[in-house]
């Protein structure tokens, strides 16, 4: 789960998770299913579909994210806009 509560009304997934990651050297994509990098500086995809969001995945943990990768903490997010405080990670 993101622990992130603020008071703002985010009007995408990507404010949302740029809001909750202040220190994300990016955001990237389109769409409700983030893929989170957080070794050495956080980086972040968004796809689509969780199948999209699934494939990136299996890329960064066969080849790396960058420095200190450590795969077993890349993770895959639903990000629900309406309700943020229950976004959590998508199974």
């Amino acid at each position: 789960m993101i622990a992130h509560r603020c008071r703002r009304k985010h009007r995408s997934a990507r404010t949302y998770l740029a809001c909750a990651f202040p220190d994300a050297a990016w955001i990237t994509g389109d769409g409700e299913f983030a893929l989170i990098a957080p070794c050495r500086v956080p980086t972040i995809s968004l796809h689509k579909t969780r199948e999209d969001a699934e494939a990136a995945k299996a890329i960064i943990d066969t080849f790396g994210c960058g420095g200190y990768c450590r795969h077993s903490r890349h993770r895959i997010v639903h990000i629900d806009i309406e309700h943020p405080i229950y976004t959590q990670e998508a199974k």
